[in-house]
């Protein structure tokens, strides 16, 4: 009797195990799917500045400000994310030119490389904003070496802040980003909020 007691207890704690870990595993593939479907809508904008040195950052800065500024207003009539990434495509080789010319107006020399990539990113806000870990498309700005931390940022829908002192998403680009997402992603990129937003540089 006590034996058969024994067998029954552990049955159930595996089953209950078993349970959780399908519970797990689900709540994984879920937020996976979520994840995937957010990137599907959108395109994200990644500098490499060339070293670490303050001079090559603060260039970073300026070459970051100088393409955004480049490419809102056309990006802005986009009215997919394919339309999008058309029109980054077409402007390639604009994007690389005015990157040298701010380089250039800086007083360096430094060649740049510019493309549409997949790309991994981790848990990063933008205002109310908080885009979950993994691969995105996102236009690659690689300046010289390309061996110093990293500037990213939302190009479609803009939610790139050419200032820092911007710590929110304005109504107007939260509504856009709402309009490209279904509920169940537009609610999981908004539900966490104790992320504050943040301009430091990662490598």
């Amino acid at each position: 009797m006590k034996r058969a007691k024994f067998v029954v207890a552990i049955l159930a704690v595996l089953i209950g195990l078993l349970g959780t870990w399908l519970s797990v595993a689900g709540t994984v593939e879920t937020s996976r799917e979520i994840q995937e479907g957010i990137a599907g809508k959108i395109i994200r904008f990644h500098v490499l500045a060339n070293s670490d040195s303050e001079a090559d950052q603060a260039l970073k800065l300026k070459v970051r400000d100088g393409v955004i500024r480049y490419l809102e207003d056309s990006v802005d009539k986009a009215e997919s994310v394919e339309d999008a990434r058309g029109m980054i495509l077409e402007q390639m080789d604009a994007v690389v030119a005015r990157a040298e010319e701010v380089i250039a107006e800086n007083g360096y020399a430094y060649p740049v490389e510019a493309g549409l990539r997949k790309l991994y990113f981790p848990v990063k806000s933008y205002g109310d904003v908080t885009l979950p870990e993994g691969i995105y498309e996102a236009l690659q700005v690689r300046i010289g070496e390309a061996a110093g931390h990293n500037w990213w940022c939302v190009i479609y829908p803009g939610l790139c802040f050419v200032e820092d002192s911007y710590e929110v998403v304005a109504d107007e680009k939260l509504g856009e980003l709402e309009d490209l997402l279904t509920r169940e992603e537009f609610e999981a990129v908004m539900k966490d909020k104790k992320f504050k937003i943040g301009w430091k540089w990662f490598s």
